[in-house]
């Protein structure tokens, strides 16, 4: 443990009054707890969603192997960074010029951003999620020119194996290693232990509404589909939709219900990097119908369209005719891929060892 790996991702502010208040200021003025820049005393969220649960599972797997410094994200200071250190980061937007304007731009007050520029030679990884769409991936290329040695993407490997449409396939001298979002299982157990009558089969969709997510294409299945009936969790508004809430933690008592009278996730997505909701409702025991963009190409997965609303109408027919046998038999199959693909065991392996080639 002679390197330090310092490492720079979401955490979780604490529910503990004390350490909110103590989280705020020090967060502010870059003064951090010796116990927090070890990973410890973190108030982790339960269920522990992506992006906290990446920051979790790495801390526990790196720590094993470096002395670790932990930085949240939204830290302005700067790391200290010595011969033979490791710099392994998120790099993040400027999330206030987005909301005022929808432009993706590099945060350059980022304690991210401000290492790089005060210690351009170190070793260091960036480590994001990624997908091909000019208007949400060119926000990082001057960091991808200036700075980064190495990079890795979070991301499905339908991403890849289109990388010849990528922004950057020319401009990194170094493909990025690509790796699978994980889940735990035993924090979205199986539920799922029935499904409607053929021609009554409902849909859910649980995300934002932003551009990305391609809702509108959602809104013109509910508007051509006879009789259509889908929910979502969202805060924005999809029409044609019934809202069941504008937020929700999806914990197993929560999702009780929800999973038992809906039948299909939907996802029509047209540059989502690997959405983490597919992987929760297929933990639940829910099948999936997604795009490719969605970042899922399992042949378990009913496969959709961005914007094909013909293809995507056979598909829905498709859905409310298919058999039980199948539809739990796509389900188990899902559950496969997840044991196999999606496991943390093996995601931090890969990762750790990317970062010692």
């Amino acid at each position: 443990m002679d390197k330090t790996l310092h490492f720079i991702y979401a955490v979780p502010e604490s529910i503990n009054p004390f350490y909110y208040r103590q989280d705020k200021i020090t967060t502010k003025y870059n003064i951090m707890w010796p116990s927090y820049r070890k990973g410890k005393n973190i108030s982790w969220p339960k269920p522990n969603a992506a992006p906290f649960s990446i920051t979790f599972h790495l801390i526990k797997e790196l720590s094993k192997i470096y002395k670790i410094k932990l930085y949240d994200w939204k830290e302005k200071g700067v790391c200290n960074i010595k011969k033979n250190d490791i710099l392994l980061f998120q790099p993040l937007p400027d999330f206030d010029l987005w909301n005022k304007k929808s432009i993706w731009q590099i945060n350059k007050s980022s304690i991210s951003w401000r290492t790089l520029e005060t210690y351009p030679e170190c070793d260091n990884i960036a480590i994001l999620p990624y997908n091909h769409p000019a208007n949400e991936s060119l926000w990082l290329k001057e960091l991808f020119e200036k700075y980064t040695k190495k990079n890795i993407f979070i991301c499905g490997e339908y991403w890849f194996d289109t990388w010849d449409n990528s922004p950057y396939n020319k401009l990194l001298n170094e493909r990025p290693l690509q790796i699978n979002m994980g889940i735990d299982p035993k924090n979205y157990p199986y539920i799922k232990d029935r499904i409607n009558l053929s021609g009554k089969r409902k849909f859910l969709y649980i995300g934002n509404t932003q551009t990305w997510k391609n809702t509108i294409q959602l809104e013109l299945i509910a508007k051509v589909y006879p009789d259509f009936q889908g929910g979502y969790i969202s805060s924005g508004i999809i029409n044609g939709w019934k809202k069941i809430a504008d937020y929700a933690d999806l914990t197993p008592e929560y999702m009780q219900s929800i999973i038992n009278e809906y039948d299909f996730f939907l996802s029509l997505s047209s540059g989502d990097a690997q959405a983490t909701t597919i992987l929760e409702n297929i933990c639940f025991g829910m099948c999936i119908a997604c795009t490719p963009e969605s970042g899922y190409n399992y042949s378990s997965i009913i496969p959709m369209h961005i914007s094909d609303i013909d293809y995507n109408y056979q598909q829905i027919k498709k859905m409310q005719e298919m058999d039980e046998e199948e539809y739990f038999r796509r389900a188990k199959d899902n559950l496969y891929n997840i044991e196999n693909f999606h496991n943390w065991k093996d995601i931090c392996s890969k990762i750790i060892a990317y970062i010692n080639k």
